[in-house]
């Protein structure tokens, strides 16, 4: 590392997009050059493995100070794939194109999942650790996946509960098949440039941006029932209880994101306007300061759009529902399993059918199959031909069994040796750190505080 890009700290973005694309290197295999925007001969800094020294670093800085210069990696991997990827970075190692992927994902720590937050989110993350992002574009790409617990105190949490359940996620999302040594699991508080990065966003944003979300309104509207949420903004009666956290906290959401420069975030409906006000904050950023710091980051939304209440299927399930009837834990016990689907809420309606505005219990029922079978809710239907309500219960809860089973047992054992655990978010938080301070540091540089 030191031998390689020791004389400039910039060398270790480059480091950085080597060191975690998460994929076997063949180091002869690795090339490293930056190409002159005028179309003159290229720098090489690393050929075959090996680095081209002494460095040339007044060529290097004539070559750095042209508008269109790029920096090309190529990755060669080992013996597995014959095939070679490249990676280009723009003038200021940021702008990452098409041919290097990095996801960033990022979840509450509520303890042990329920199926909505495996079906609608972490079944996907499991899927993106062997698949490629975009059918186009065949390059490795990095997964971070952060427990995030600095937002969890945007509500009242208890310090001991939060503790327990940031353990409980972390060993559940290694049960559903996260596997930390080809994602980045990590808990978000264990990253302090995700704080820093917050303040200097939240710095630039307008209160007018914020005051257009609609979730800190939604978690009012729950905490005042008979508020009017789409009436409400900062300077209403009711919001004057608000409290700050929950106000700002998609900045710190869009910190979290851009601070790995993440090209691609799978999220749900509901968080799409927050992905939107990221993507303005890269702008805003690019604007007042006069540089492309961060790459815009992609919405990948998730096959599955929303799993619903089985006791009340007008609404999302939710560990925050009292009634345990409402949702399945994916440590639920198989009998556990069966009762609760064999009372979830349907209807009188003669036959079956998809139908979510007219028949939401039986349509939530079939998009949960559906999901399970990785087929659409319509085949799932057609391959029910002349089921009653019973016999498409039974189905459904065989097709959850089926896969919570696995992921119960897994859990139990994990959490039964919590301190095993807790090394691998020490481990994955190491590498983490790595990357944000990366980050950190060139946004620090840019805005004065280096």
């Amino acid at each position: 590392k030191t031998a390689f890009y020791g004389q400039d700290a910039n060398w270790g973005r480059i480091l950085c997009a080597v060191g975690y694309a998460g994929v076997p290197l063949d180091t002869k295999r690795v090339n490293l050059a930056i190409h002159p925007g005028d179309g003159s001969a290229p720098l090489v800094l690393v050929r075959s493995g090996e680095p081209q020294l002494p460095v040339d670093e007044a060529r290097a800085s004539e070559i750095l100070k042209q508008e269109d210069m790029r920096v090309r990696v190529e990755l060669g991997l080992g013996s597995e794939e014959a095939r070679m990827y490249t990676c280009d970075l723009s003038h200021d190692y940021v702008s990452i194109n098409a041919d290097y992927l990095r996801v960033f994902s990022g979840i509450q720590p509520t303890g042990v999942p329920q199926l909505g937050n495996y079906l609608g989110s972490i079944k996907n993350w499991v899927a993106l650790q062997s698949q490629e992002l975009s059918p186009s574009v065949s390059a490795p790409h990095e997964q971070l996946i952060s427990i995030v617990d600095l937002h969890a105190l945007t509500v009242p949490r208890d310090p001991a509960r939060l503790r327990t359940e940031t353990v409980e996620m972390a060993a559940s999302l290694i049960a559903c098949g996260i596997d930390p040594q080809r994602s980045v699991l990590f808990r978000q508080s264990a990253v302090p440039a995700h704080t820093q990065l917050f303040w200097a966003l939240a710095c630039i944003t307008p209160v007018g941006w914020l005051n257009r979300m609609t979730q800190w309104k939604s978690k009012l509207q729950q905490q005042q029932p008979g508020v009017k949420a789409d009436l409400l903004n900062v300077h209403s009666n009711a919001a004057q209880s608000l409290l700050t956290g929950l106000f700002t906290y998609p900045v710190l959401m869009a910190a979290d994101v851009l601070l790995y420069r993440a090209t691609h975030v799978p999220v749900g409906e509901d968080q799409v306007q927050h992905m939107e006000l990221a993507h303005d904050l890269v702008h805003h950023f690019r604007k007042k300061y006069r540089q492309d710091m961060f790459p815009d980051p992609k919405v990948l939304l998730t096959p599955t759009k929303r799993v619903m209440s089985l006791k009340d299927p007008l609404r999302k399930m939710s560990k925050s529902d009292p009634n345990e009837q409402s949702r399945i834990t994916l440590t639920d016990t198989d009998d556990q399993i069966m009762r609760k689907i064999r009372k979830a809420h349907t209807d009188s309606i003669p036959g079956l059918s998809y139908d979510p505005d007219t028949r939401p219990g039986i349509s939530n029922l079939f998009a949960i199959y559906a999901a399970l079978n990785d087929t659409d809710p319509q085949t799932a239907v057609a391959s029910m031909h002349g089921f009653t309500n019973l016999q498409l219960k039974e189905a459904v809860a065989s097709a959850v069994i089926k896969t919570v089973a696995p992921i119960r047992e897994q859990t139990q054992r994990l959490l039964a040796d919590q301190g095993y655990v807790r090394s691998l978010l020490r481990e994955n938080e190491a590498k983490a750190r790595a990357a944000a301070e990366v980050g950190w540091n060139d946004v620090a540089k840019c805005i004065g505080l280096d």
